[in-house]
């Protein structure tokens, strides 16, 4: 089953935008019977897996991170995808790496101390481990350019509890 442990720092899309994704994951959600989520790009996973950090010193890490972002980032999205050996990763769509992501990353990377290597970062649609390969091949040639260029601006970060199963995952903070 999809599963995590530790915590997850998450850039949130702005309504607009969190609603067109947040309808395709619900609709893969009900037709594939697959965990819903709050849609997201994910700027730093595995946080405190081992759970010697309080919730209270781990948002106020998140807000020193949200004070350094400034102005909304500029999110440019590319190709819809699909892993098959990563279950946050069966459909997603790809995301440009700009140099202010970029930096906004080393410093929550700095900040929990992680030692996390290439930034790969991406807006996953379906999480499965279960899912067939040729299903997941037709979404993705479905979606293939629906989101090809799209772009939007934010500067909100939501820290999530994202300890056991997807379902059970908890927004702890949010910078608004």
């Amino acid at each position: 089953m999809e599963s995590a442990k530790g915590y997850s720092l998450w850039l949130i899309p702005p309504d607009k935008n969190y609603q067109i994704f947040e309808k395709i994951i619900n609709g893969f959600s009900k037709e594939y019977h697959t965990p819903k989520f709050i849609p997201h790009i994910t700027l730093l996973g595995d946080i405190d897996q081992e759970g010697k950090l309080s919730k209270r010193i781990l948002i106020k890490k998140s807000k020193e991170i949200a004070k350094n972002i400034g102005e909304p980032l500029e999110i440019t999205l590319k190709d819809v995808m699909g892993e098959t050996d990563k279950w946050w990763k069966r459909v997603y769509i790809d995301v440009n790496v700009t140099k202010k992501l970029l930096e906004i990353y080393n410093i929550a990377n700095n900040k929990f101390n992680m030692k996390i290597g290439i930034y790969r970062p991406h807006l996953s649609l379906l999480y499965s481990n279960s899912l067939e390969i040729n299903k997941t091949q037709k979404l993705i040639r479905e979606l293939k350019n629906e989101f090809d260029g799209m772009n939007f601006r934010t500067s909100r970060i939501g820290l999530v509890d994202t300890n056991g199963k997807v379902g059970n995952w908890k927004l702890i903070y949010s910078n608004s």
